[in-house]
């Protein structure tokens, strides 16, 4: 009999542990989705102001473990990174 008790009791914790855990997922779903995303455009030019295409452009952040990310340039000289966190230190 006592160890039915006991299995019970377990039970009961259980589901409580999966009510407060979803309940924390639900109260952080607004949060998690508020979360944007930003990008980085520009264009590359020589000292006389003409376009540069084919020119590597690299985005890093130490804050944020970022490396590695960048684009070339096209014909224009223009660049377009997306898919970056909010930062003020790239």
């Amino acid at each position: 009999m006592h160890g039915g008790s006991v299995t019970r009791m377990r039970g009961r914790w259980g589901i409580w542990a999966l009510l407060m855990l979803g309940a924390i997922v639900l109260a952080s779903g607004p949060d998690i989705a508020a979360q944007t995303l930003g990008g980085l455009r520009g264009q590359v030019t020589d000292e006389r102001g003409w376009p540069l295409a084919g020119a590597s452009v690299a985005v890093a952040s130490s804050a944020h473990g970022i490396s590695g990310r960048g684009a070339v340039t096209d014909d224009a000289g223009s660049f377009r990174i997306s898919s970056l966190p909010p930062a003020s230190d790239y």
